[in-house]
């Protein structure tokens, strides 16, 4: 969490997105992001900055699943450095791997 994330401003940023599919919440405790960061076997940190893929019907239950793709912005250096995407490289990395997606799934 950065200094000026609060849930007003996560509502004004999720408004931004035109597809019922994507979700953007406030989450101050890191819940979700240390759920995520279990999933792709980060236990004891936080995903944020995270880009996560999902195959069709799979459903998060207790904890959210493995996913089928993903990338992330974190130069810690617990994160899979093979998975690290910025600036061109990812809207790249997210305008193939979308598209690829959408017409394949």
């Amino acid at each position: 969490m950065l200094p000026g994330d609060t849930r007003d401003a996560a509502a004004d940023a999720g408004r931004g997105f035109g597809d019922p599919r994507i979700h953007h919440f406030f989450d101050p405790e890191n819940q979700a992001g240390k759920a995520i960061a279990d999933s792709l076997h980060w236990a004891g940190q936080v995903a944020r900055d995270t880009y996560l893929f999902y195959a069709p019907g799979q459903n998060w239950e207790d904890h959210p699943p493995p996913p089928a793709d993903y990338a992330h912005q974190l130069t810690n250096t617990w994160a899979d450095r093979d998975r690290l995407k910025m600036a061109g490289d990812l809207t790249d990395y997210l305008t193939a791997t979308t598209a690829d997606w959408v017409s394949t799934r």
